[in-house]
């Protein structure tokens, strides 16, 4: 079974994964893949040379991911390009590490912020969308990456609403409280999802 875990920035994806870690459980971490496949030689880096050209890379030869995200970030067409050199790259490498985990294990969770943009969705089983206060939210991404609040407010904006997020959900995992009532709320589903695997 492939559960995945989603939900909007600064929701607390990667406590829940790290939790799940913690417990023995197997997490692909779509973000860790997504850096990966701009490394110098890979077949990603190879397709973002090939829409935006060496003008891209710094004095190392790597990609120079900030310049990228000056160009996309007003240019619609440039970010549907680079979206499409990019994303099926990774979404094959996910499904390479997720495929390996299962022939020694029934669960595997695949932590993915753009889950159901990218329509890795629809390669779950199982949905849990981690939500949290707007204020706490915002507060979060304020002192994680050291940014004004207007700037975290259009960070949130620009992405899928969590509310759209919350009608994919399977589970939702609600991050207002204490670590430990986050904990609480994943080990329930750790349970049902057990339950579930039995039955079968």
């Amino acid at each position: 079974m492939i559960i995945g875990i989603t939900g909007s920035i600064g929701t607390g994806k990667s406590t829940v994964s790290n939790y799940l870690i913690s417990k023995g459980y197997s997490v692909v971490d779509a973000d860790k893949i997504s850096k990966g496949a701009y490394n110098i030689g890979s077949n990603g880096y190879k397709a973002i040379l090939e829409v935006f050209g060496v003008e891209i890379l710094n004095s190392n030869g790597e990609v120079d991911r900030k310049k990228i995200k000056k160009i996309v970030f007003d240019n619609s067409n440039m970010l549907q390009r680079l979206n499409m050199a990019i994303h099926p790259i990774i979404i094959n490498e996910i499904e390479k590490e997720i495929e390996i985990l299962l022939e020694s294990q029934n669960v595997v969770f695949l932590d993915a912020p753009l889950l159901i943009e990218t329509e890795l969705h629809k390669k779950v089983d199982k949905i849990i969308v981690v939500v949290c206060d707007k204020n706490e939210q915002i507060n979060r991404i304020i002192k994680r990456d050291k940014i004004t609040a207007d700037m975290a407010i259009s960070i949130i904006n620009s992405q899928m609403s969590i509310d759209e997020k919350l009608k994919f959900a399977d589970y939702i995992v609600y991050n207002n409280s204490t670590i430990e009532n986050l904990y609480s709320q994943v080990d329930e589903i750790i349970l049902e999802i057990k339950k579930e695997i039995s039955d079968v």
